[in-house]
């Protein structure tokens, strides 16, 4: 097999497996079970092929810690 084969057969392998988290996650969130914690394996398995996942998986990543740093501080008596 050529590279690009490889390539393109590790996104489908990729985004099939990633994809398929997300929609059971998705599902969990209404279902019984561990809907959030999937979701996110999913979206980490999408990030490790595509770009644009990992670029929108950061900026969460970062909002979230900010937005966690601020009710931190606002838990102290201190304004952000």
């Amino acid at each position: 097999m050529t590279d690009a084969a490889w390539t393109t057969t590790r996104k489908v392998v990729v985004a099939v497996i990633g994809g398929a988290l997300v929609l059971v996650g998705a599902a969990l969130m209404v279902l019984p079970g561990p809907g959030i914690p999937v979701l996110l394996a999913g979206v980490g398995v999408l990030a490790f092929e595509f770009e644009s996942v990992r670029r929108w998986r950061d900026d969460q990543k970062n909002r979230f810690q900010r937005w966690r740093e601020s009710r931190r501080d606002s838990d102290r008596g201190e304004r952000p």
